[in-house]
């Protein structure tokens, strides 16, 4: 949501310090910090992280954003296709079987 602008800095970070490994709480040293970053000033280093870097979904951001991306390529197909026998368009169970069935594999983050 901060990448599209639609939340605050401050908002979308719950701790504002940069860490090595967030797991283990291995935190950055200003001299680290500046070396990767150009400054030491720890808000400056999570925007450039939030605009630049790359980071994880969770499984249900992941399993939304796959869910949004078949229901897009279900309605595409289901606007678009007419058989050639009825002149018909398919029912959208009808396309949700048919990608079931042929073991279609769609992936969230194509276009």
């Amino acid at each position: 949501a901060y990448r599209e602008g639609k939340m605050d800095l401050e908002d979308a970070l719950e701790i504002d310090e940069v860490f090595y490994d967030a797991h283990k709480f291995t935190k950055c040293s200003s001299s680290d910090l500046t070396a990767a970053f150009g400054t030491s000033d720890q808000l400056d280093c999570c925007e450039k992280i939030l605009k630049k870097g790359t980071f994880s979904l969770s499984q249900a951001e992941k399993k939304e954003k796959l869910n949004a991306q078949t229901d897009a390529v279900i309605s595409e197909l289901v606007r678009n296709y007419k058989s050639i026998v009825t002149h018909r368009s398919p029912s959208r169970d009808q396309v949700q079987d048919a990608i079931k069935t042929s073991r279609v594999k769609i992936e969230a983050e194509k276009p």
